[in-house]
Parts: C-alpha cells; structure tokens; sequence
C-alpha cells in the first residue's frame, strides 16, 4: 500500500522546510521503498511505497502540460484503458500515467473506466486545481481539509489531525454513528472529511466541488430470453 499527502497553499506562498518535513513525515518511514516528491507554487505533494509486484514509476506521473498524479492502488483493465486512451500515440504505461490520461480526456468523468482499488491525487497545473479521487468502493482512504488559505491531504488521518491540530470532535459524525453505526462522509474530526467513495474532490483557491464519477445502478433492470446471455453479460 502506497501512502499519499500534500499541501496546497491558494496564495502560492513558497513551501517551506518544515512543510517538506510535514509532508515526508506523513508518507511514513519507506527509507527502503522509492518516495516521490513534486514542488511547485505553493504546492509539494508525494507518495511512498510502491505495491507488490509494481514499477516503482507506477505511483508518480507527470505530463507534459504539467500535471502530476500520485496514485495508490492497482489497475485491472490496463490492457483495456491503454486501447482506449493511446488516441493514436503510444498508450500510457502505468496507472498513474494511465490515470492523469483519463483525466485530461474526460476530467472527473474519466475515473469511472479505473477499474479497481485505488485513490489518487492529481494536480492540474492549467486549472491550478488538486483532484483527489477514490474507487467506487472505497477501500483506500484519502483524506483532507480545507482550510481558508489551504488544502491539506493524506491517506492517514491521524497525521491530518496532527497537521491542523484539530481535536475537536464533529457532532453529526458522533450524533450518525451512535444511531445508525455509520457515518458516511465524515471523520470524528470537525473539518476533516474522507474523500467520498465514487467521488472526485476538486479544490481550487477559489472553489470547491464534489464530482460523482459512479453511482450504484439499482434504477436499471436487464431482461434477456436466454439464460447464457445472462452469463455472458455478468463477465463483461
């Protein structure tokens, strides 16, 4: 499992010594794994630790037009994405960079054909804007806040709350999970939230949406005449 962080200054302020160290201490000790680091105004974002059996470029991308994608998670139609998304040039070769394509082609729409477990940050230079996105299930967490002059994020949210130093305790969270075990949506902390399963968060210094890329088709009823059919369509 790759670990994920950053931080995005709105006013573009230079990253500093001790923001750097936020940020390497949040990706953890991978002293043996390979770590990724990208800087620019106002922003340092990176990742550590590479999956089993995985590049170690598979976790960090850049494209020419500047954006930079860190990625946690595994692909599993690669051969599928780079058919679909070579557009007549060489396909991309890792998730990350396969990612970041999708992303340029369709914006938050894009993450839907990402078939696995995974969450990601994307950084796009020409919108100067941070998209952070996690599969339909949810199984990598990602987490964030949004401050007045910053967005930080990680995929560890006790170095969030270290971070903002934020400690007290959300009431609609505790008010969710004592009533119906579960709180969608939500951390035990005011102001720090987990990126959405199914969702794309897009932070620019003067806005910020959340995207469904995903939804569970429960409106949509399929009917054929031949029981084979029915097979055939469950693996495709």
């Amino acid at each position: 499992m790759s670990i994920l962080a950053g931080i995005f200054y709105f006013d573009r302020r230079p990253i500093s010594a001790a923001d750097e160290t936020q940020v390497r201490r949040a990706l953890g000790d991978f002293d043996r794994q390979p770590t990724h680091c990208f800087r620019g105004q106002g922003l340092i974002m990176g990742v550590a630790g590479s999956p089993p059996g995985s590049s170690e470029n598979d976790n960090f991308s850049r494209s020419p037009d500047g954006s930079v994608c860190i990625w946690d998670g595994r692909l599993d139609n690669q051969e599928d994405l780079r058919l679909e998304l070579s557009c007549g040039f060489p396909p991309p070769s890792t998730n990350s960079s396969l990612a970041v394509k999708a992303y340029q082609i369709k914006g938050a729409a894009g993450f839907r054909g990402l078939v696995g477990d995974w969450s990601l940050a994307i950084w796009d230079g020409g919108l100067r804007s941070v998209v952070l996105a996690s599969d339909y299930a949810g199984i990598r967490p990602l987490y964030y806040y949004r401050g007045n002059d910053r967005l930080l994020w990680s995929s560890r949210l006790s170095e969030l709350i270290r971070w903002t130093g934020i400690h007290e305790l959300d009431e609609e969270y505790v008010a969710s999970f004592l009533t119906h075990a579960t709180a969608a949506h939500r951390t035990p902390y005011r102001g720090v939230y987990p990126v959405p399963p199914g969702c794309a968060v897009c932070v620019s210094p003067d806005r910020m949406m959340t995207q469904p890329f995903w939804d569970l088709p429960v409106d949509k009823e399929t009917r054929f005449q031949d029981d084979q059919c029915y097979e055939e369509q469950l693996r495709t």
